[in-house]
């Protein structure tokens, strides 16, 4: 009998993902990786208005039909009730009057916050929205797209924003911010 090397047992990973997540993981076609490879939640938000399609130097745009992965139980279509939101708004308002976060961000951190998501990290590449998870005290639920690449075992290269290297950089500066209540903005 010939033994053959196994492979290292992945830890499980859990995620809700931002818009510019979604269409930067198929940009470089690591989508079919990261739903096969972890469990993917999507904001409502960002599944129905925000991540709509990416545009491929080969094919022009190409749409994205969340909806299709989630019917067949691929993704996980999530949504912030109305009480959820209210609560996080009424909490951290004020975080959200001061950077220029979008619509499916918010949900996602009202979904974070809520607990309902425990165990489930939070992957943007958008730099408000990673300085405000570190505002909202939330800072151990982030993850970049390079590192969870990496987690899931299928690295990329990728834009320079969805680096560990940036994510870190934007969850120091938003400690920073959260210190000494300066704004988010660059």
């Amino acid at each position: 009998m010939i033994a053959t090397p196994t492979m290292p047992k992945s830890i499980p990973i859990a995620v809700i993902l931002d818009a510019d997540v979604i269409i930067e993981s198929f940009r470089v076609s690591a989508w079919q990786a990261l739903i096969e490879r972890a469990t993917v939640y999507v904001p409502s938000v960002v599944a129905y208005r925000e991540a709509q399609f990416f545009v491929s130097k080969r094919s022009g745009t190409i749409p994205i039909k969340l909806s299709q992965y989630a019917g067949k139980g691929q993704i996980r279509i999530v949504e912030a009730t109305v009480g959820e939101q209210q609560i996080f708004l009424k909490r951290y308002g004020a975080v959200f009057l001061r950077y220029e976060l979008h619509d499916g961000e918010k949900e996602a951190l009202a979904l974070l916050y809520s607990g309902r998501m425990e165990g489930v990290l939070f992957c943007s590449g958008d730099k408000a929205a990673t300085q405000a998870l570190t505002m909202v005290d939330m800072r151990q639920f982030g993850i970049s797209l390079g590192e969870l690449l990496e987690r899931i075992g299928y690295p990329k290269p990728l834009q320079r924003h969805f680096t560990r290297e940036v994510f870190e950089e934007s969850l120091n500066r938003g400690s920073i911010f959260r210190i000494t209540g300066d704004s988010l903005l660059p």
